[in-house]
């Protein structure tokens, strides 16, 4: 999925952060020693960021968090894991429900690319 939209993903030792996006080379480094489903969820929210934000200057950091773990979220239920038990402290730390409101056009645009990128993988494998 991730090389399709010409990212490469590392699972390795991380500092603080369970995963993070490089945007210079197209990487992802996600924590190793996190549970698959945390795992799982963490790709996704950095790849949103790859989809999402490769190159945007002008949206905030509150609001691209927002977005890429709203469509992670988002996406991941749609597949039938629920992550709220991560993600919903998250998305409080980056912003309140006014705040998030004003996000959910951009995080059903960016979970729709995530999905339609599942569905491709899906159909490669094939």
């Amino acid at each position: 999925m991730a090389e399709s939209i010409g990212c490469a993903v590392h699972y390795t030792s991380l500092g603080y952060a369970d995963g993070w996006y490089r945007e210079a080379d197209r990487t992802v480094c996600v924590r190793a020693s996190l549970s698959r489903a945390d795992r799982c969820s963490v790709l996704c929210h950095e790849l949103a960021h790859a989809v999402a934000h490769t190159g945007d200057r002008g949206t905030s950091r509150a609001a691209r968090e927002l977005q890429a773990e709203g469509a992670a979220y988002v996406a991941l239920a749609a597949l039938g894991l629920n992550t709220a038990r991560a993600s919903l402290p998250y998305l409080k730390r980056w912003g309140d429900d006014d705040r998030m409101a004003a996000e959910l056009d951009a995080v059903d645009r960016i979970a729709s690319r995530l999905l339609a990128l599942v569905d491709d993988a899906a159909e490669t494998a094939r």
